[in-house]
């Protein structure tokens, strides 16, 4: 069998295989994201009988000639194999443990009170955007970047990174032996918490809202607003990534940012926009 520079064949485990191999809870359900290598081309970074992880979309030109539920893929799409029972990534991918119920719950003066969190699922106040790193890749992309797209991976394991509300979707949900993880694309991580210090990841910037003026909710005797709000297009920048401080801005300087930028986040127990370096045109004095 020879197979082409970049592909490598691989047989897809079937969901009752790895229900049972690898431990996954009974009212577990989804697809096989699993498969074993079974052939490989002279450079490749794989071994036959390797377990990896792979996403479904991949797994499109079948290899009937090889065996059933063999498919030919490409490598540049696998991101991550399992060692004696441990995630190990090198492309791309970062997994986290998270508590996903974090945020189900709120505490009234000792009484537990469980939300519906159904009614606003994607709300910041009620996922959880943060988890500790168990693998973190050899080597990422930045899909915004023309050229040479490859950015330096500053994650260790251990760390405590930052991302998106979308962290715990079940899409991204992995379970191996028994053990619930989260896998994200590096260049989704926005910043990382080591030995109790935040840093910025990735050219992400953490900006605190600015209130409005309060002058503004009236006009003449009427109130035309009753509550704060925040400003959409402006804000302070409380942490700063290296790529905003080579322009000459930091901590605590007011920057105008591009319209619907302000993504929020909270960090620890601080609302806060993630903008990219990009995406702020201008300092404002």
């Amino acid at each position: 069998m020879k197979i082409n520079s970049g592909y490598i064949v691989v047989k897809e485990i079937s969901f009752d295989s790895i229900r049972t191999n690898f431990c996954l809870p009974k009212n577990h359900t989804g697809e096989s994201r699993i498969a074993i290598v079974v052939g490989t081309n002279k450079k490749s970074v794989f071994k036959q009988k390797e377990t990896i992880i792979h996403d479904k979309c991949i797994m499109y030109f079948k290899a009937e000639d090889i065996g059933t539920d063999c498919y030919y893929i490409n490598e540049e799409d696998v991101n991550a194999k399992i060692v004696n029972g441990d995630i190990v990534s090198f492309r791309e991918s970062v997994y986290v443990e998270v508590d996903k119920e974090a945020n189900y719950t709120i505490d009234a003066n000792g009484l537990k009170l469980e939300k519906d969190v159904e009614y606003e699922e994607f709300a910041i106040y009620n996922r959880t955007q943060h988890g500790k790193v168990i693998s973190a890749p050899l080597i990422a992309t930045n899909s915004y970047l023309k050229g040479d797209r490859s950015i330096p991976i500053e994650l260790e394991l251990g760390d405590i990174v930052y991302s998106h509300h979308f962290l715990t979707h079940k899409d991204n949900e992995r379970i191996i032996n028994s053990k619930r993880v989260f896998e994200i694309r590096y260049e989704d991580c926005y910043c990382r918490e080591r030995n109790g210090v935040l840093e910025m990841l990735n050219e992400w910037n953490l900006i605190e809202p600015i209130d409005e003026d309060e002058s503004k909710f009236k006009l003449g005797n009427f109130q035309l607003k009753d509550k704060l709000e925040k400003e959409t297009d402006l804000g302070l920048v409380s942490i700063a990534s290296n790529k905003l401080k080579s322009l000459g801005v930091s901590q605590g300087n007011k920057v105008l940012f591009k319209h619907k930028r302000n993504y929020p986040i909270m960090v620890k127990k601080r609302l806060y926009y993630r903008v990219n370096t990009r995406d702020i045109v201008a300092t404002k004095n």
